[in-house]
């Protein structure tokens, strides 16, 4: 491993060989600005670099700063097996046994329509090469946008540890490891360094003795780090003190946890809840079942029976499309039985459940369905006029009722013209 102080940092060495023997996989994203392939002999020209495409480039997490929980919610960076395999618009240098990829940006060739995204890299879980006859490889190297740095810690004991630590290390390296005394250990080690605050390549350090323990270095950086369950502490730098003197100096100068915080509150009550509850911007609607694949809707039947409700998924939600005109008398057991065992919501349909106005919070109005209904119309795209049976004058409204109601066959569907009213 060539680790070098401001050097780019390599991930290939922390990840893994594809099973088909011409790739590399990582558990989590990297982001690869170039990569070099080492055959036992000159690699063909015509060898061309793929990445394994799933969320990157369309959704893709700031370069500047953390996105809050309620911006991004559970996003979907993507794996290994939901996607597929892009060929990587590159440069190609070949060099006697090398084959060097750098990458051309992404908006020439492969994305011309992301125009904010010039990038001259590719983030991704996986990569592969490919040629009609390749030689053996001898190792690869990707490069990312961090860069390797110097760094020395110190770990500290309560106690005496029972056994020699081990320390290793995952997106590092590890320079050497130095005994102070039995309770105290020196660590130098090769970390890396990106401004990037969403980058996957950051250091963590792994610590094996009486109990097992990983820091984040960069974690280190905003001060030490105590482990109050282990009685452990890490600490940047060359620390002088011991255990004791340096779990003084957090006690006093480290603010109050989150939990000390809260310990300090009087008892929440329901009171209380209300008076400091943070006010809404509008009236919210809450939706009170999932949306997507799990949701189904019943229609074209008068009865729930459990047969029914087992095409919802488990956990699932269930639209009920009808109404009821008349008694209906059943043993409602295996109904309720199918329910209860698979966790499903059962929703009724009715669309006067929704606001009427549309206002800012809410998802669903009558103003909004009525007017995405419009657009469709209007674009052709939802077509009427087979359902269209009958224009009226508004004073003819009585007689479309009756029609509607005791000539079926007549009257499929009326519009009522306001237009000279």
């Amino acid at each position: 491993m060539n680790v070098v102080e401001g050097l780019p940092f390599d991930a290939a060495p922390f990840g893994q060989p594809l099973p088909e023997g011409n790739g590399w996989r990582w558990e989590d994203l990297r982001e690869l600005h170039r990569v070099t392939l080492v055959f036992r002999e000159k690699p063909p020209q015509e060898i061309r670099l793929q990445y394994w495409l799933t969320s990157w480039p369309h959704r893709r997490l700031p370069k500047d700063h953390v996105p809050e929980g309620g911006s991004v919610g559970w996003w979907g960076l993507g794996d290994w097996f939901t996607g597929r395999w892009q060929t990587a618009d590159t440069s190609l240098l070949i060099e006697e046994d090398r084959a060097i990829f750098t990458f051309r940006p992404l908006n020439e060739r492969e994305f011309p329509d992301m125009t904010d995204l010039p990038a001259t890299y590719r983030t991704t879980f996986q990569i592969r090469w490919l040629a009609e006859e390749l030689p053996p490889l001898e190792r690869i190297e990707a490069h990312t946008d961090s860069v390797w740095a110097s760094s020395t810690l110190t770990v500290l004991w309560r106690s005496i540890p029972s056994s020699t630590p081990i320390f290793e290390t995952f997106n590092g390296h590890i320079s050497s490891v130095r005994r102070v005394n039995p309770r105290c250990y020196r660590v130098t080690l090769w970390r890396t360094r990106n401004p990037d605050p969403n980058s996957f390549d950051r250091t963590l350090l792994t610590v094996h003795s009486d109990s097992t323990f990983t820091v984040a270095i960069d974690d280190l950086d905003a001060g030490p780090v105590y482990l109050p369950d282990y009685d452990i502490c890490v600490v940047k730098g060359e620390e002088e003190r011991d255990f004791t003197g340096l779990v003084a100096a957090i006690r006093v100068n480290s603010p109050p946890s989150l939990y000390d915080l809260i310990s300090e509150l009087p008892e929440q009550s329901w009171e209380r809840a209300w008076r400091n509850m943070v006010p809404k911007r509008g009236r919210l609607y809450l939706p009170l079942g999932m949306d997507g694949g799990r949701q189904r809707t019943i229609s074209s039947s008068r009865h729930i029976t459990a047969t029914r409700l087992k095409i919802s998924s488990a956990i699932g939600s269930i639209g009920a499309v009808f109404h009821y005109r008349a008694d209906w008398q059943t043993n409602a057991t295996d109904i309720l039985h199918q329910i209860h065992c698979s966790g499903i919501s059962l929703k009724g349909a009715l669309e006067w459940v929704y606001p009427t106005l549309h206002s800012e919070g809410t998802r669903h109005s009558i103003e909004r369905n009525t007017k995405i209904a419009m657009k469709l119309i209007m674009e052709n795209r939802l077509k009427v006029d087979p359902l269209l049976s009958h224009v009226i004058k508004p004073e003819r409204i009585k007689s479309a009722y009756e029609g509607l109601l005791n000539r079926k066959d007549e009257f499929i569907g009326v519009v009522i013209d306001w237009s000279e009213e």
